[in-house]
């Protein structure tokens, strides 16, 4: 078992030019058997070892007792350990994500606070097998069937080639205690009704499957390490200031445009995308426009034979307009609320008339549900349907100023007054609002 372990540090360099390791033990079997072979490891490789344990919150006193457990572990080995406690289902409700996704942000938050060279996790073949199934089973790409990889940046899986029956042989022959944990149990998870239910019939049709697996891994990524890196190559050539030159991408074969666009969503969103969501983002480039929504304030676009991916910025909150006929800073820009210049593109019809601005003045970008009144129109627009006619940008539409009295809009930046704020022919006191350099 050590020597199988070995193998894998060494042929997946995890340990190369470590200095320090942080072990994530939770005090199940798998990762009290990675803590064991850890120390073991530890004079060969010359690197610092500490434990860290975070209790989750949501198993009461048997959760203390993990805490305690591997604490008392630790000291048997001499490694120091750092029990961080967080509320996991609050997380996942204010977040309005599972739990076991609160989970690992917590975890794995905890681990990069550590401030270790590398990040160890007690991940076995049996959990690889188990996380390409759920994804295959969702739908996925040749790199989510691929399950979990034995290398991520700086986090490490030295039980990746192990087997939990080989686990469960190891901790049984050294006699090493560990602590189980109720909820794998339960079939309420997704991976435990694999394991329950699935692998079981795996086995049954082939005893060695976790074996043919792992061959499959080991091809797949082969391949999506080839395909990865024509992907990059394709990228860069078709990059340009403002995005990537959207007819190179459409003259690429339909898999490597997959991976181009893989490659996008996963530096942009920082994890691996969602089959619908590349399947969407690909539509777009094929048909030469679109826009998808790939996260919370991004987006894919494709624009203008452009293909880009856009973060707008946006005012954090409404900025409060103290003064007229001066300049005031926002984060996304300095503007003037003023008098109309001879040449303001702003026409006559769509000024504002100062005298009728009340109470609060306020400027702020768009929220759901916004509304304009055209003045010299029946009715109202809702702000996202003005933006597609007027063909804006996410980027623009982000941060396209608005101006509200008492919370109603009166003006809006690049289209005008909007009723009843509007100037009219017996107007004396007009006001427009521009961006400093177009004020200049």
């Amino acid at each position: 078992m050590i020597c199988k372990v070995q193998q894998t540090v060494d042929r997946y360099a995890m340990l190369e030019g470590a200095k320090s390791v942080c072990a994530g033990v939770s005090g199940g079997m798998d990762s009290m058997c990675l803590l064991d072979l850890l120390v073991r490891l530890q004079p060969q490789y010359g690197y610092r070892l500490q434990v860290v344990h975070v209790n989750h919150l949501l198993r009461g006193e048997n959760a203390d007792r993990d805490a305690l457990f591997v604490q008392q572990r630790c000291r048997d080995y001499g490694v120091p350990c750092t029990v961080v406690r967080a509320d996991v289902a609050a997380l996942s409700r204010e977040k309005g994500i599972g739990l076991e996704e609160a989970g690992r942000q917590v975890r794995y938050d905890a681990f990069r606070a550590s401030g270790c060279d590398r990040i160890a996790v007690a991940h076995t073949l049996t959990d690889r097998i188990e996380t390409a199934l759920f994804h295959l089973t969702r739908g996925t790409s040749p790199k989510g069937a691929a399950g979990i990889p034995p290398v991520r940046g700086n986090v490490i899986r030295p039980l990746i080639d192990c087997t939990r029956q080989e686990i469960e042989a190891y901790i049984q022959s050294l006699g090493l205690p560990f602590v189980f944990d109720e909820s794998n149990d339960t079939d309420a998870y997704t991976r435990n009704l694999l394991r329950h239910h699935v692998l079981p019939v795996f086995r049954q049709i082939n005893p060695s499957f976790e074996q043919s697996w792992a061959r499959f891994f080991e091809t797949a990524a082969k391949q999506q390490d080839f395909l990865a890196g024509e992907a990059q190559k394709a990228l860069a050539c078709a990059k340009t200031e403002t995005g990537y030159v959207l007819s190179a991408l459409q003259k690429l074969h339909p898999a490597l445009l997959d991976q181009c666009v893989m490659l996008l969503l996963e530096n942009a969103m920082r994890k691996m995308p969602e089959e619908t969501h590349v399947a969407l983002c690909r539509g777009a480039v094929l048909a030469g426009r679109g826009r998808v929504t790939v996260g919370e304030n991004l987006f894919f676009t494709v624009q203008s034979g452009v293909v880009s991916l856009e973060t707008p910025a946006v005012l954090p909150k409404p900025y409060c307009v103290t003064q007229i006929d001066g300049v005031f800073h926002t984060p996304h820009g300095d503007y003037y609320l003023c008098p109309p210049q001879p040449d303001d593109r702003v026409p006559p019809q769509r000024q504002l008339d100062g005298d009728k601005l009340r109470g609060v003045l306020t400027l702020r970008t768009r929220q759901p549900g916004d509304r304009f009144r055209y003045p010299d129109r029946q009715g109202t627009k809702p702000l996202k349907k003005l933006f597609n006619e007027l063909n804006l940008t996410p980027q623009m539409r982000a941060t396209r100023a608005i101006l509200c009295a008492d919370g109603e809009i009166a003006f809006l930046e690049g289209v005008g007054a909007a009723l009843p704020f509007a100037a009219t022919n017996s107007t004396t006191h007009r006001l427009v609002l521009q961006k400093k350099e177009d004020h200049a």
